[in-house]
């Protein structure tokens, strides 16, 4: 639901009341005449739920004296209570959702959940991308009952337009840390679980730690370029020349928000 007003919850419930009627087959047995009868009240209840439009010849009107027997159409649109929250879903993606679901079914019956994981979406520079792979890769996937966890960039929390929490179940933010003694700490501690320690001493480490700006991809990012950096020097150490390497590469990176 996009807006709310007056009749709009009722338009929803009509909706999922006549779904779940006809999803229980419960209309299998009914008298042709009761058939009928609640066809025509589904009708009634989309129409209420999202208007409709209707073509009317209007003819015109009698001139001196005489009847014109000439006209036009006019269309006559009313409008519903309920207004899409979401763009039409893209042929494209209609056209995937059969051979995703066959696979996806065949799990299910499996008694197993499937879950998608999209990481890196952080990185995408226009919240625009963003909203529309929401409104229709992520839509699809929710239709077909797949579990999405995603990151998502820090303009779309903060910036104009709907809430992201209309769009998800859960959301949780996750703040850059101040680059203190403490925090630098739990920064090491993540370079020491992806074995970074062998390859980094104290100081290097610090200096990643610091220029990373607290953010734990940009904290990988600059650890990973810093030890290609040392490769292609042919060291099997990173030294702090390898280090700032990796940071002033970093800064001229559109994508870094470090910088």
């Amino acid at each position: 639901m996009s807006d709310l007003n007056s009749g709009a919850l009722l338009a929803g419930f009509g909706l999922h009341l006549a779904n779940a009627f006809s999803g229980k087959g419960f209309e299998d047995p009914l008298a042709s005449g009761e058939e009928t009868e609640l066809k025509a009240a589904r009708d009634q209840i989309e129409e209420f739920a999202y208007g409709k439009t209707t073509r009317v010849w209007v003819s015109d009107d009698e001139r001196d004296g005489e009847r014109d027997y000439g006209g036009e159409w006019v269309t006559f649109k009313t409008p519903g209570k309920l207004s899409p929250p979401f763009p039409a879903m893209h042929r494209d993606i209609e056209a995937i959702r059969g051979p995703l679901e066959a696979f996806i079914k065949s799990f299910q019956a499996r008694s197993l959940d499937v879950i998608v994981i999209f990481d890196g979406l952080d990185r995408l520079l226009s919240p625009d991308k963003f909203w529309t792979i929401v409104q229709q890769d992520f839509r699809a996937l929710r239709l077909m009952r797949v579990a999405v966890l995603a990151a998502a960039p820090l303009s779309v929390v903060y910036g104009e337009g709907r809430p992201i929490s209309e769009h998800f179940d859960r959301v949780h933010h996750m703040p850059t840390l101040s680059p203190d003694a403490e925090n630098n700490g739990h920064l090491k501690s993540v370079l020491s679980r992806r074995a970074g320690t062998g390859l980094l001493g104290p100081d290097e480490a610090e200096l990643i730690c610091t220029c990373s700006g607290g953010v734990l991809r940009d904290l990988i990012t600059l650890a990973r370029d810093a030890g290609e950096a040392a490769y292609i020097d042919g060291s099997d150490r990173i030294h702090s020349g390898h280090a700032t390497v990796s940071f002033r590469q970093a800064c001229v990176t559109p994508a870094s928000p470090s910088c």
